[in-house]
């Protein structure tokens, strides 16, 4: 009779397979560590005031001069003409990582040496007030919350907030381009 052994049974290489799926989640760790580490960009605009003859143009961000939260990241530029007195205001803001259209007003503004003023009475529950420093080369603002009993929604916004056109860059440091291998074929196979 011919007795035959059975077939020594194989032990299979269990770390090779172990290594490439914690190959895998070290790699979609780094991955998540660098999306979260990300930082969306950052408006970049300097403040200013130029005046050349009748011509003021204020450009900068919005920021606050006195305590309170924060306004809506953005951007302004203001250019006025004596000879129409008229100032068009040329902004937009930012949030949470998407830019919002930009928005041209046109107001009826007064000319002195010193100063450009107007006033901004378009938001329905606020009224903002705007002064160009000619002199001190700085764009003022402050915003008087309107109290109408018709609309409720005015009861959220502060009584008084005042502003300054300042820069709104900070340090330069150039982004760096990420190799992301498995958010890249996480976004091809589902078509984004």
């Amino acid at each position: 009779m011919d007795q035959t052994a059975p077939p020594a049974r194989q032990s299979r290489n269990w770390w090779m397979p172990a290594f490439f799926v914690a190959l895998f989640l070290f790699e979609c760790a780094r991955e998540w560590a660098v999306i979260a580490a990300y930082e969306p960009p950052k408006i970049a605009v300097s403040a200013s005031v130029d005046r050349v003859q009748t011509l003021v143009k204020a450009t900068g961000s919005w920021r606050r001069m006195d305590e309170g939260s924060k306004l809506l990241p953005g951007a302004a530029t203001i250019t006025c003409y004596e000879d129409q007195a008229r100032c068009y205001e040329v902004s937009y803001s930012v949030f949470r990582d998407h830019v919002g259209a930009p928005e041209l007003n046109i107001f009826d503004a007064k000319f002195s040496q010193d100063a450009v003023i107007y006033e901004n009475v378009i938001p329905g529950c606020a009224r903002y007030s705007v002064r160009i420093d000619l002199r001190l080369e700085k764009t003022f603002a402050v915003r008087d919350r309107d109290n109408k009993p018709s609309n409720p929604n005015c009861a959220a916004f502060e009584p008084k907030v005042q502003m300054t056109l300042e820069n709104s860059w900070g340090e330069y440091r150039p982004e760096q381009a990420h190799f992301l291998p498995v958010a890249s074929l996480l976004r091809a196979l589902s078509g984004g």
